[in-house]
């Protein structure tokens, strides 16, 4: 699984966050929906910068966030700096293909495509494996990923992001025959003292048919699936893979 550089991390904290801003309050809702009874404490798989992290804290949940990337874990523990000074928030390096740790939750998630950055089916049954023994009865584990429609349409493109503080263009493709997409993206963007820093990543997201991933889940021991929108959690998708991204419920 990537681990991005410092460079990129600072970019993905100023500008691509919209995505936790949006979901995170769906999640939290339906959490708090569907879980009474069960305790805030979440465990947020590829957390990043920990912007969906701090939505959490600020509803009063005890967060633990794990990344491969130190450069994101920075972020985060800065964004997130009261709460961990208050040990409310803790941010962990690990690998979100097999980890392990002392205490379970009854929430654990992993979003913006995270678990599509795993390179192969081995390590998507590593963290399915991983979030299962963490998982409390009742609990919920929720993800979203890119389907290959998302990616077959969505990531064939080239666009340029200009504003005041920054320039980013990004170039998409999608590898019918390998089942596999990158993003790389590269620019500009300004830094406090007024000069501007040079940034390049690539990022990729490997396809995985949804009902693969539903066996994988089953394998490890999860037993209520179904897949859905963000903006409707509780409703099962009848044709998952007619979606560009979906989100799955999973539960014990």
């Amino acid at each position: 699984m990537q681990a991005y550089r410092n460079s990129f991390a600072e970019v993905y904290d100023r500008k691509w966050n919209e995505f936790s801003d949006v979901v995170a309050p769906l999640i939290c809702d339906y959490f708090e929906e569907k879980g009474q009874g069960l305790q805030k404490r979440l465990l947020d798989v590829g957390c990043g910068t920990g912007r969906l992290a701090k939505y959490f804290c600020n509803e009063g949940f005890r967060v633990i966030g794990i990344d491969r990337s130190e450069s994101m874990l920075e972020h985060a523990r800065e964004s997130c700096k009261p709460f961990v000074d208050s040990g409310k928030a803790e941010f962990i390096a690990a690998d979100a293909a097999g980890f392990s740790m002392r205490q379970t939750f009854p929430l654990i998630t992993a979003t913006y495509d995270m678990l599509n950055h795993l390179e192969d089916i081995d390590k998507l049954r590593g963290c399915f494996f991983s979030v299962y023994r963490l998982m409390e009865r009742e609990g919920m584990f929720i993800f979203d990923m890119n389907t290959e429609k998302g990616l077959r349409q969505g990531w064939h493109s080239h666009s340029i992001r200009e504003d005041k503080e920054s320039l980013i263009i990004m170039s998409s493709y999608y590898d019918e025959e390998i089942k596999r997409a990158w993003l790389k993206n590269h620019g500009f963007i300004k830094q406090d003292n007024g000069l501007y820093m040079r940034f390049e990543e690539v990022v990729y997201n490997t396809m995985f048919p949804l009902s693969t991933v539903r066996s994988l889940l089953m394998e490890c021991g999860f037993n209520q699936i179904h897949f859905a929108r963000i903006g409707d959690l509780e409703t099962p998708l009848p044709e998952p893979e007619n979606e560009h991204r979906v989100f799955c419920v999973a539960r014990i």
